[in-house]
């Protein structure tokens, strides 16, 4: 999925007649994390391309699945969706931008809450 998204990322930027790139995910999720040989540029490229972003939230969106919605320009989602940022109840820190992301989206003090007790907001 993350190989896809670079690709589509990269044709998206070069191809003159695309106008916006969209992502959602397949079935009732929309992504729970990342597994750890994801390209560190994924995130990083979607939040830097140059034409709009949308991610369509059909569903939960944890950890780096988060972390690839905030990058996007505009979010949009179910109303059953949920959001959680659960890294540092493993041990880890977010590290595709949601130390910097999340809290401009939410405030800080939603965004520490979040990221201290990983509690999902729906």
């Amino acid at each position: 999925m993350a190989v896809r998204i670079l690709e589509l990322i990269e044709h998206v930027e070069d191809d003159d007649a695309a106008r916006m790139l969209a992502i959602t995910g397949a079935g009732s999720v929309f992504c729970t994390g990342f597994d750890d040989r994801v390209d560190p540029r994924l995130v990083e490229s979607l939040a830097v391309l140059s034409k709009p972003t949308v991610a369509i939230v059909n569903g939960d969106a944890f950890d780096e699945g988060l972390e690839l919605a905030m990058a996007a320009d505009i979010r949009a989602a179910i109303s059953s969706a949920r959001f959680a940022i659960t890294q540092m109840k493993h041990g880890a820190m977010p590290h595709f931008g949601a130390t910097q992301r999340l809290p401009r989206l939410v405030g800080a003090g939603n965004a520490l809450r979040m990221m201290l007790t990983g509690t999902a907001l729906g």
